[in-house]
């Protein structure tokens, strides 16, 4: 709350600080300005009375206004007689009732009198007060002689002369002789020529007519494009002559015969044939360009000469399921083929001895059934693994380190896999040539994967137990010899 104290009893604030005042501490005759409304109180001791109000009504009682400005509401509500003129104004009686004189005492423009002028007519007096009127036009209007143009209505006038705009005459049957009366185009009479047939007479006024087209039009020796209908086959033979027959759309033709030329058909700038039904050759030998056959099937063909076949994607099929063919493939050499034999279930290459019959020159093959291989088996890669349960060779000797030539470094031998039931070559063994010990030896290779190319790291030496022992030389025992019976052992060196 801001309170500002002038001298004697003024006090000024807004609004809410008046009304928000402990009006037992306010004095009778304290004055109160209120600064958001400028309205001004006056505290009478027990309530606050305004003196002057901005934002409220004030109720005026035996005050004198000197020359006031008086809103556009007037004296709404005023219960007492208007001031007399030499008091500011205009009349000296309570009521206006007749005290008005129009043109004497008003300006601006007023309608005193209606009365009804010729075509016109007003059902009011012609003088009075308050009267009303209600004007009409006359039905007839004699005195108009021009008028404007007329856009809608009927005319229902008599003869209207021709230098009037009329026809001169009230009726206009048989009024106008066509060609002496009017101008511009018209026909005269129609009469059905080569190819027309009309139904109407050739004269006559009023004659209907209903033309049409003769079936045959012999007469035609010369068309525009056609660009619907269609050809039946009755209409005959079609003689283009040189001229080219050319068509964005199907062409269906039952037969093509000729009997003179070489090409029954020519299809140049890319074009091709689409023939939903297929295509029936009976000539002993038909060459086709690229051609796309729509998945559809080859038929009762002999021998196709191609140079490419390519799928959109489905498979190319040689005879059907459950009834294959024999397929051969030919090479360029004379007698190496490559030939699937549809009776054997079997694929045979033929090709020329010492070379490569079938080569894979990227990616893995796997054979998911026995493999017999009557020849030699060579595998050139730096490892061959054999997964499988168990492991037979025909032969009596197997060879190790095949084609080497370099003097011997690396140790040769059998390494055993051994895991430890969670992992492998983790305490695996061996049967090496030891190299560099120049002896053959039963060794613990705990970790040797079988990848060695060199020393073969021994972590220690096997067990070994043997029927018999024949040395034919000196034999040195690091330990103890131990015998299960009480034989008697020679001389130990």
């Amino acid at each position: 709350m801001t309170l500002k104290y002038y001298a004697g009893d003024r006090v000024t604030g807004t609004n809410s600080d008046r009304t928000g005042l402990t009006t037992t501490n306010v004095l009778a005759g304290t004055s109160f300005l209120e600064t958001d409304t400028n309205d001004l109180y006056h505290w009478d001791g027990s309530s606050w009375g305004l003196i002057a109000g901005n934002t409220v009504a004030e109720t005026l009682s035996s005050k004198t206004l000197t020359t006031p400005t008086i809103s556009s509401t007037g004296f709404a509500n005023a219960g007492h007689a208007h001031a007399a003129a030499n008091s500011g104004g205009q009349v000296v009686a309570s009521t206006l009732s007749g005290d008005v004189a129009l043109g004497s005492q008003t300006s601006g423009n007023y309608v005193a009198t209606i009365t009804g002028g010729t075509g016109v007519t007003s059902s009011g007096a012609t003088s009075g007060e308050g009267i009303a009127h209600s004007l009409s036009v006359d039905a007839s209007q004699t005195q108009i002689t021009a008028v404007g143009t007329i856009a809608t209505g009927t005319w229902q006038g008599t003869t209207v002369a021709v230098n009037q705009g009329g026809t001169g005459a009230t009726s206009l049957s048989n009024l106008i002789a066509l060609s002496t009366m009017t101008t511009g185009n018209y026909v005269a009479t129609v009469t059905g020529g080569t190819g027309i047939t009309s139904t109407g007479a050739t004269s006559g006024e009023g004659i209907g007519h209903s033309l049409s087209v003769d079936t045959s039009q012999t007469q035609i020796v010369g068309v525009g494009a056609l660009d619907a209908g269609s050809i039946t086959s009755n209409f005959g033979t079609i003689n283009i002559g040189s001229s080219t027959f050319t068509t964005t759309g199907s062409l269906q033709i039952r037969t093509i015969d000729y009997s003179d030329g070489d090409l029954a058909i020519t299809i140049a700038d890319g074009g091709g044939i689409t023939a939903a039904a297929g295509i029936t050759s009976t000539a002993a030998a038909n060459t086709l360009g690229a051609t796309s056959f729509n998945d559809a099937n080859i038929t009762n063909v002999g021998s196709i000469a191609l140079d490419t076949i390519t799928s959109d994607g489905s498979n190319i099929g040689f005879g059907t399921n459950g009834s294959g063919e024999d397929v051969y493939f030919y090479s360029a050499t004379a007698d190496d083929h490559m030939f699937w034999d549809a009776s054997d279930e079997k694929l045979v290459i033929t090709g020329t001895n010492g070379q490569n019959s079938l080569e894979v020159a990227d990616g893995n093959v796997t054979i998911t059934d026995n493999l017999t291989v009557s020849g030699d088996l060579t595998v050139s890669g730096s490892s061959t693994q054999v997964d499988t349960t168990n492991l037979t060779v025909t032969d009596p000797l197997i060879k190790l380190a095949q084609g080497t030539t370099a003097s011997p470094a690396n140790d040769l031998g059998i390494i055993f896999t051994r895991g430890n039931g969670s992992s492998t070559n983790i305490a695996n063994r061996a049967i090496l040539w030891d190299e560099s010990a120049d002896i053959f030896v039963f060794a613990n290779t705990n970790d040797e994967a079988g990848t060695t190319t060199g020393n073969v790291d021994i972590d220690d030496y096997a067990s070994i137990r043997v029927g018999a022992i024949t040395a034919d030389d000196n034999s040195t025992f690091a330990g103890t010899i131990s015998t299960a019976t009480c034989s008697s052992i020679g001389t130990l060196t």
